[in-house]
């Protein structure tokens, strides 16, 4: 994300997705902050197995968390001087992302596609829904209520990113767009909570918008989309080889005791969202 990158008239897709606002997941939004009592221990509960684990089609596997407490991508930590989590319902603001959370950007997720480069501490930044540093010390996150969110390092740890990517910024190019300003390097991705293929059923002329652009796979099975899929096409398109789906469904995704491991925009969870996000570390 350039120190600010200018706002690019809306392309006809775009104005597109618009007209099609009423299939959304959920509206834009402030992000909230911490919560009132963020819990650094929460109690761990062992996730159940869902039967949508798989989504509609079955063509991605995705492994739920094992507790409520912090969310992990295997992959992103073997990057050095990197710090990452997801949150959860229980938790959500990762407490590995806690120490430094007061220096995060300033922002207004919109649904857009605009990225932008964070250079400084509680950098006032506008609307904008990907964010990307190489600044030690200040988080990039971005928060997520059924929307897919995606951290990103590169393989040297000198650089990391957070997208936020719903219906609208998948349609519109978000990861293309983002990953361009990235500039090229070795990179990876961690896909994290969202919500899956056969919980997300959207209008009949939505999908079909999908389809007629991404192709059937998208759309599983009738007006399902499938939009962590749609997000790892986007970031192998990209050039992003290393891909890995962590966390579940945050729709229907419980604990052994039924309660839900994360916040659902769909599910009726409104302003708490959960914060997914990474910084790079100071070296001593």
């Amino acid at each position: 994300m350039g120190i600010g990158v200018l706002r690019a008239s809306p392309n006809r897709g775009q104005v597109r997705s618009r007209r099609l606002r009423s299939a959304g997941v959920g509206p834009a939004g402030l992000d909230p902050g911490s919560p009132r009592r963020p819990s650094i221990a929460p109690k761990k509960k062992r996730a159940a197995q869902r039967p949508c684990a798989q989504g509609a089609g079955g063509a991605l596997s995705f492994r739920p968390p094992k507790e409520t407490g912090l969310i992990t991508s295997a992959l992103l930590n073997t990057i050095p001087n990197n710090h990452h989590g997801f949150g959860t319902a229980a938790e959500l603001v990762p407490a590995v992302l806690q120490p430094v959370w007061d220096e995060r950007p300033n922002k207004r997720q919109v649904h857009g596609t605009r990225a932008v480069h964070i250079v400084e501490v509680r950098q006032p930044v506008g609307d904008a829904d990907a964010f990307h540093t190489a600044t030690p010390g200040i988080p990039v996150s971005v928060i997520t209520a059924d929307c897919v969110p995606l951290l990103l390092a590169r393989r040297d740890g000198g650089h990391v990113a957070a997208v936020h990517a719903g219906w609208r910024g998948l349609y519109d190019g978000i990861i293309g767009q983002t990953l361009a300003q990235l500039g090229g390097g070795d990179w990876v991705a961690a896909i994290g909570p969202a919500i899956c293929a056969a919980c997300y059923e959207v209008g009949a002329e939505l999908a079909d918008s999908f389809v007629q652009r991404f192709g059937a796979a998208i759309v599983p099975t009738y007006r399902h989309l499938d939009l962590r899929a749609l997000a790892q096409r986007q970031l192998e398109e990209g050039g992003v080889a290393a891909i890995e789906h962590v966390g579940g469904c945050t729709h229907c995704a419980r604990a052994d005791d039924g309660s839900f491991l994360f916040r659902s925009y769909r599910r009726g969870d409104r302003n708490s969202q959960q914060h997914a996000g990474l910084f790079i570390h100071h070296d001593h």
